[in-house]
């Protein structure tokens, strides 16, 4: 089994009824804000969502550290937290994954591919922080300068040589910290609906003739038949899907190895 993967949001200013909610379908894994489609909204009833199953994670706790060269690195540590975890507790339906490619907005980013359909994502799981935690963001950097000097044997009636070696230390850090509001979203999770390919993806697949079009006015002789699966969000595909290569840390979560958590560079 594929190890999950949890995404950090760009900042923790978000609410679960908000920006990042259950269900939002968005174009980049690191673009969680940018909704082409809501599905938790009344807006969209026809379209049925998995049962959401929800638990409690108590006294949550751990760091990421990020190292950008020999002489600097960063570490952000979380201050203890019981985080409420929703997740959708099933896959999604073929009828609900047609519905889905065929609304208006999604359809359109799908279909604006140079070089195929693109992939959407949608918003599957949910970390929430129960009451406020403290965020702490430390960098340094380390200078190291060594200058060397030497003088050549000068002939005469005195002979010299001589040299020098000098070395210079410098550190220097910075150290930010804030608490959060309570109920923020500490992190949440994706999964991918695209055309079917090979991949690390555990999918559940579907295929039909009427969820695109070459064009318009063209009959079902011209119809693309596709097949496209829905699976979850391993970085192997986050890495084959994005259009430019991201930018990001993971960070592994818990002892096991069995989850790990992704920082995109914002």
């Amino acid at each position: 089994m594929a190890q999950k993967i949890w995404f950090f949001p760009p900042s923790f200013n978000f609410l679960p009824d908000g920006e990042i909610s259950l269900g939002s379908i968005i174009p980049h894994p690191n673009r969680p804000t940018r909704s082409l489609a809501s599905l938790s909204s009344a807006s969209h009833p026809g379209i049925i969502l998995p049962k959401i199953n929800t638990f409690t994670e108590s006294d949550h706790l751990h760091s990421q550290i990020g190292n950008m060269n020999v002489s600097r690195s960063t570490k952000t540590t979380y201050g203890s937290v019981d985080l409420e975890t929703r997740v959708f507790g099933s896959g999604i339906r073929g009828d609900t994954l047609k519905a889905i490619v065929n609304l208006a907005q999604v359809k359109k980013h799908i279909d604006s591919g140079m070089f195929g359909k693109r992939p959407i994502y949608i918003i599957s799981g949910l970390r929430i922080a129960k009451d406020s935690f403290q965020v702490t963001r430390e960098s340094g950097s380390a200078n190291s300068t060594s200058v060397g000097a030497s003088t050549a044997p000068v002939t005469g009636p005195l002979s010299i040589s001589g040299g020098s070696n000098v070395t210079t230390n410098g550190e220097q850090s910075k150290k930010d910290s804030y608490k959060t509001a309570p109920g923020v979203v500490f992190a949440y999770r994706l999964h991918v609906i695209r055309t079917k390919r090979d991949g690390d993806v555990e999918p559940e697949l579907f295929s039909h003739r009427t969820a695109f079009l070459t064009g318009e006015g063209e009959d079902e002789n011209t119809e693309e038949e596709l097949e496209w699966e829905y699976g979850e969000v391993s970085k192997n595909v986050l890495l084959d899907d994005m259009e430019v290569d991201p930018d990001f840390d993971e960070y592994p979560l818990g002892e096991e190895g069995e989850e790990s958590c992704i920082a995109f560079k914002h």
